[in-house]
């Protein structure tokens, strides 16, 4: 299940009118980390965690710099309801 992050992404593209291939293409451009789509789906459905990878999707979607990353967290602590790590809508952790 997607993230609150995910839902984030995915709405914000929509309003945009554009792909995850589009952003996926966007991003790299942002990061010198590698980003394909299986790495997007794990970032978006939080079993991938990379504040780089945030930062670069928050450029390029124009998110708050904030969205997705789970700073100030100490171990073992709940992320924020929008990070990209761990939390999920409707579902499990």
């Amino acid at each position: 299940m997607l993230t609150a992050y995910g839902m984030q992404v995915r709405t914000r593209l929509m309003q945009l009118g554009k792909t995850q291939h589009w952003l996926i293409q966007q991003a790299r451009r942002h990061t010198d980390r590698y980003l394909d789509s299986s790495n997007l789906y794990k970032l978006l459905h939080g079993k991938l965690h990379s504040d780089a990878l945030c930062d670069a999707v928050n450029r390029v979607l124009e998110l708050p710099p904030q969205a997705g990353k789970a700073q100030g967290r100490r171990r073992g602590e709940q992320a924020p309801a929008g990070a990209c790590s761990r939390q999920r809508i409707g579902g499990d952790v």
